[in-house]
């Protein structure tokens, strides 16, 4: 109490103010009385006082980490972040921003924000010169542990997305004959099982040397059928590069996601033989941690905080301070998603699984993956396309009712009819957006967005928004972006009336689309019909980056060799930016493979890919006798050093 100092004297009508402060040590109530002794008639006056002890704001940024990937010089791009108040409201005093070329809209300060409530914001990077740029962006406020700070990088570049040394003509390229032997030690008799780290630079073309990575002698701990392919999800959306470009991360066949170091002095390549995970999904490497690598898998017994059964991302460090040859990185749990989602089906479930790795947002902060509570997304489970934000918790819709969720909590359910299990999900590195596509011949009911090659949905986390394409140019495999996605068709799939070529679109508007090149002037032939995987984990915030197309050629089921057209059994890289360029980096040298997967380094200087060069590389049975095209051919995988205009 302040303001009155007893004893003192009141003349009749006389006033004294006085003041009361309360100074809660613990968040609980409190309360007590306030007694003046006097010569009034009612001597002994009480004045009852009450207060109750709340936590102290906290105040969170979301993000914590904004990547701006790759902006051109003078050009600028904004992304949204947000700020919010827990405990109780904070009010937000002011900003400061450590570096120039980036700016902070949509805040007036002064602002408060109520406990439970945020407020949204953007940050503008405009790059004043080539380069790298970091930034502290910092939120001074009453809350606990003030400033609140978010981390900001963005790379200034001369071009609006990296460009190659490499060939943009449409006269078709032969294979070199002979078929260059991917071995130091020659393909005589049936193939060459031996190659691992060998190094060359075929003729067709002599800008992009290849590196073998892997052959017959992988260890059977790692590979028990001595094979591997890029991805244990078959597929090329995925990002198996680490930031420094000298981890990778490949799949053991069958199933075995295996862990290699790569020297860029060298070209040459270390395996793990410490490490497998064995009968697993890819798994993906973080945009902001140079060595932290992601996987998604039940939790095994034991695991503090996460139930044996239950499924679990896990975070593995491969610094690997002691050499890569015996890293073997232990798991760290980031997240128990069948608790965090409050999903009981996938609880303690030991039927449960991802069908496909996670994929990760571009500021690491999101994780997404399909999951099942059924093996194999049969009938008789539901299946869930999940996503988990390290600040805003978990959010997913059920596909097979539906309904969305966010911590536990029913949002509502989605606006169109569609019902279904789910053939693969993947999150945007924007980590606003989940494009998700359907398993054909899994609709319960009616499914206009599940056609049998236009079955790709987008889905705004967290909301009951979604929509799907509608043009039969959707059809074929694609990969996402930051406000993009891509893909190719091939011309022939359902529903009739598409086009083959390479398209690109907005989640906004998904059925609206832009040819890559225009389809009159630069595709080497409208009835091509080959299909292609695409990898663009190199893709950057303005979406400019060009993206890889593994091509096939043919125009049945399974590839053939022969290179009839320019683009057929090549790998491309697919301009984004409005160039219309289309760059010739290498042949596949696949043959029979219905298709080609691969992976591009996050800086766009590698790819690896997939492919029984032309059934040189032995036999599946582990000897180098001739083997048959389509039947027991090995495969391997193979790295292009790719000629990037830096």
């Amino acid at each position: 109490m302040s303001g009155f100092n007893p004893p003192t004297t009141l003349t009749p009508g006389q006033t004294r103010t006085f003041s009361v402060v309360f100074a809660p040590q613990s968040t609980q109530n409190a309360s007590g009385s306030i007694s003046f002794v006097s010569n009034a008639s009612n001597s002994n006056l009480t004045i009852s006082i009450s207060g109750t002890g709340t936590a102290p704001g906290q105040l969170a940024v979301s993000p914590t980490n904004l990547s701006f990937g790759s902006v051109v010089d003078g050009t600028s791009v904004s992304l949204p972040a947000s700020l919010s108040a827990k405990g109780s409201s904070v009010t937000v005093n002011s900003a400061n921003v450590s570096t120039s070329g980036f700016t902070l809209g949509g805040l007036s300060f002064p602002i408060t924000i109520a406990a439970g409530q945020s407020a949204s914001f953007t940050v503008t990077f405009t790059p004043e010169s080539s380069g790298v740029a970091n930034a502290a962006l910092s939120f001074e406020s009453n809350a606990t542990k003030s400033p609140t700070v978010e981390s900001l990088t963005g790379t200034g570049t001369t071009s609006a997305g990296s460009g190659y040394n490499a060939r943009t003509d449409l006269i078709s390229q032969p294979y070199p004959n002979p078929i260059p032997c991917p071995s130091e030690s020659g393909c005589s008799s049936g193939g060459a099982l031996t190659g691992a780290n060998y190094w060359f630079t075929p003729s067709d073309f002599p800008t992009t040397p290849i590196v073998r990575v892997t052959d017959g002698g992988i260890p059977a701990a790692q590979s028990p059928q001595h094979q591997a392919n890029t991805s244990c999800d078959a597929g090329s959306e995925v990002n198996d590069w680490n930031m420094n470009d000298d981890r990778f991360t490949i799949c053991g066949i069958p199933q075995h996601q295996i862990l290699y170091g790569f020297n860029t002095a060298t070209n040459q390549v270390t395996l793990d033989t410490t490490f497998a995970l064995i009968n697993t999904t890819s798994a993906y490497f973080s945009y902001t941690q140079p060595y932290i690598m992601y996987h998604g898998h039940q939790c095994g017994s034991g695991v503090s905080g996460c139930p044996e059964y239950d499924l679990g991302i896990f975070s593995y460090d491969t610094t690997c301070s002691g050499g890569i040859a015996t890293c073997n990185p232990s798991p760290v749990l980031v997240v128990d998603v069948s608790t965090a989602c409050s999903i009981s089906a996938l609880q303690r479930n030991p039927n449960s699984e991802f069908s496909e790795g996670i994929t990760v947002s571009g500021d690491d902060q999101t994780f997404s993956g399909p999951a099942s509570s059924t093996v194999g997304q049969g009938s008789t489970g539901d299946a869930y396309a999940i996503t988990w934000n390290r600040n805003n918790g978990c959010s997913y819709w059920n596909t097979s009712t539906g309904q969305v969720y966010t911590n536990g909590t029913l949002v509502g359910t989605i606006g169109i009819p569609d019902r279904f299990t789910i053939h693969n999900s993947r999150i945007g590195k924007g980590g606003q957006e989940l494009k998700v596509e359907g398993t054909v011949g899994t609709c319960g009911g009616t499914c206009p967005g599940l056609q049998s090659a236009t079955d790709k949905y987008f889905w705004t986390i967290g909301t009951t928004a979604v929509t799907y394409t509608t043009s039969g140019n959707g059809c074929g495999h694609s990969a996402i972006g930051y406000s993009l996605w891509v893909n190719k068709c091939d011309g022939l799939s359902s529903p009739s009336g598409n086009v083959n070529g390479l398209f690109s679109w907005t989640f906004a508007a998904p059925s609206t689309f832009k040819s890559l090149p225009a389809l009159e002037s630069g595709y080497p032939s409208p009835a091509q019909a080959n299909g292609a995987h695409m990898s663009w984990a190199n893709d950057n915030a303005s979406d400019t980056a060009p993206f890889i197309a593994l091509m096939q050629a043919g125009t049945g089921i399974y590839n053939t060799f022969s290179a009839i057209d320019a683009w057929d059994n090549e790998l491309l890289a697919v301009s984004t930016n409005g160039s219309g360029e289309v760059y010739r980096l290498a042949h596949t040298y696949a043959n029979g493979l219905e298709f080609t997967p691969g992976s591009i380094s996050q800086d766009g200087k590698y790819l690896l890919w997939t492919t029984n060069w032309d059934g040189m590389l032995g036999n599946t049975d582990g000897t180098d006798t001739p083997c048959t095209i389509d039947m027991n051919c090995r495969v391997d995988v193979f790295m292009a050093v790719l000629p990037i205009i830096q």
